[in-house]
């Protein structure tokens, strides 16, 4: 889930204990993103010495908030679009699991975020509802935590970033946590044109970042 960053651990210890890197940088996507800047902020000071660096682009760090966003009229197409492939897993897994408590209808009765996370996350893993979940899993609140040098790029135009998805009081208050919010680039689609051969600008700002800490 969007939280999970014991995930992370298991991947990092493998890692560390069968390869032979000096460094590691770590960069997320999305909901990828959350899991990484609530793991540095989480973990803190604790971070493994090998890890340089962090860098989130597009992150809804509030997911409390990106999720009543999504339920705009604007973003319905994206909302069911997300909703269908998730329907769709979570009847294979009542197919694997008949005796879970999952039933078709209830599955076909989600309409939202919401009570997607309310039937099937919040149960799965721990929580008492979706409100809990997303509480307790947006990166947002483990901002302050950051003590390995964690970068944030989200555009103002995202179409799934409301307000609360823009922190930047939390970089102003604290050296180790930098935030960028250009006026465009959508969601995960910083072009610099049709026809450009730059690249990405979100590939070149987390080079940049990365290439300052190693």
């Amino acid at each position: 889930h969007s939280g999970k960053t014991d995930d992370i651990d298991v991947v990092l210890n493998y890692v560390m204990s069968n390869c032979n890197y000096k460094k590691i940088l770590i960069a997320g996507f999305s909901l990828g993103g959350n899991i990484i800047l609530k793991y540095s902020g989480e973990k803190s000071a604790n971070v493994p010495s090998i890890i340089k660096g962090f860098a989130g682009i597009s992150v809804p760090c509030d997911l409390t908030a990106a999720s009543g966003n999504l339920n705009k009229i604007s973003n319905r197409i994206y909302l069911k679009r997300f909703l269908r492939t998730l329907k769709q897993k979570i009847r294979q897994k009542k197919i694997i699991f008949p005796d879970s408590s999952l039933t078709i209808t209830s599955i076909n009765k989600v309409k939202d975020f919401k009570d997607f996370d309310n039937l099937y996350t919040a149960p799965a893993h721990g929580f008492l509802d979706a409100s809990d979940y997303w509480k307790k899993s947006s990166s947002i609140n483990f901002l302050s935590g950051i003590r390995v040098p964690s970068y944030l790029l989200n555009a103002i135009d995202d179409p799934f970033l409301p307000p609360a998805c823009y922190p930047f009081k939390e970089a102003k208050e604290n050296p180790n946590f930098f935030f960028e919010a250009p006026k465009y680039g959508g969601h995960v689609g910083f072009g610099y044109g049709l026809n450009s051969k730059h690249g990405y600008y979100h590939e070149k700002k987390v080079i940049d970042f990365f290439k300052k800490l190693v």
